[in-house]
């Protein structure tokens, strides 16, 4: 959490430092976000069975909507920009296993994403306020509150019985990500693929599909 702190301070005192030189204020985008769609890039027809002490259902499984909520700082020239990116959800967070890898519980847990994004956009002569949106960033993903398990040691006690050691853990990754999008006024609607692993979290590479809408708001230097 600490470098995430650290990131939306870094991007206030950018923000802040460079306003009096900038023709804009930010704009705020807030609105939902949807994700049903994860495409391995290599197919895999075997899981590895749980032998943590727990159990991961996999990112298709996240499929809650979240919600969005944004900082967009322009350049001056209008078309370039800089954006940091919030996610807010309550959502699946891991399933907690007994001795004989049996399922316990699901944990749920608030979670949370953030991603700094580039971003260009090139409007139409003929459609006036409508605007095609290309963005590439990189952020971390499913953040969310540590969870504790008991990890098998792959030791036995005097009795035959297996020995777990008490670990905690969350299942946060960094992820690039693309994003194209269409803009009329003041609503926003992109399709962003996530760099992300694969369903089990493993490190294969995988594209992670994003829906979201948006609405601007637009802030306005007072006049003097």
């Amino acid at each position: 959490m600490l470098k995430q702190v650290i990131i939306i301070l870094f991007f206030s005192a950018i923000a802040l430092l460079t306003n009096a030189q900038l023709k804009t204020l930010p704009g705020v985008n807030f609105g939902i976000a949807y994700r049903p769609e994860l495409f391995e890039l290599t197919n895999y027809y075997t899981r590895g069975g749980p032998n943590k002490g727990y159990h991961f259902a996999g990112l298709s499984y996240l499929n809650k909507p979240l919600l969005v909520f944004e900082i967009n700082q322009r350049l001056n020239n209008e078309r370039w920009s800089f954006q940091l990116s919030n996610y807010f959800s309550y959502n699946y967070l891991v399933t907690i296993l007994d001795s004989l890898n049996r399922p316990v519980e699901d944990l749920n847990s608030f979670k949370y994403d953030v991603f700094v994004d580039v971003s260009y956009r090139a409007g139409f002569r003929k459609f006036k306020h409508s605007f095609i949106h290309i963005s590439a960033g990189f952020g971390r993903m499913n953040m969310s509150k540590k969870f504790d398990y008991d990890f098998p040691t792959g030791e036995r006690d005097t009795n035959g019985n297996r020995i777990f050691e008490r670990r905690s853990t969350s299942l946060p990754f960094w992820a690039p990500r693309l994003s194209i999008g269409f803009s009329y006024r003041n609503l926003m609607a992109f399709v962003t693929a996530h760099g992300t692993p694969d369903e089990d979290l493993n490190p294969n590479p995988s594209l992670w599909v994003e829906y979201r809408i948006l609405y601007n708001i637009q802030l306005k230097k007072r006049s003097r």
